[in-house]
């Protein structure tokens, strides 16, 4: 399914970031290194944003400090 694979999509010309936890079991944090490392190969603008000891889930948590980190990192591609 190459519609599902964000790197088959590049380039966008959308300003991107990607949090990730280091400690995600579900989608290890080489898949958004490399994704990272794409977008910036196609003339993207992306950021990447690693997490100690965050797993897959505490990013979508409210009360996770993890969330916070994902709020303002979307914050800060709206300027």
């Amino acid at each position: 399914m190459p519609y599902a694979d964000p790197a088959a999509l590049l380039p966008t010309g959308i300003a991107t970031t990607v949090v990730q936890g280091r400690a995600d079991i579900t989608v290890p944090h080489a898949v958004a290194e490399a994704y990272a490392d794409a977008a910036a190969k196609a003339g993207e603008v992306v950021g990447l944003t690693l997490l100690e000891d965050v797993g897959h889930f505490p990013l979508i948590d409210p009360a996770a400090d993890a969330c916070a980190v994902v709020a303002e990192e979307i914050a800060q591609l709206a300027f």
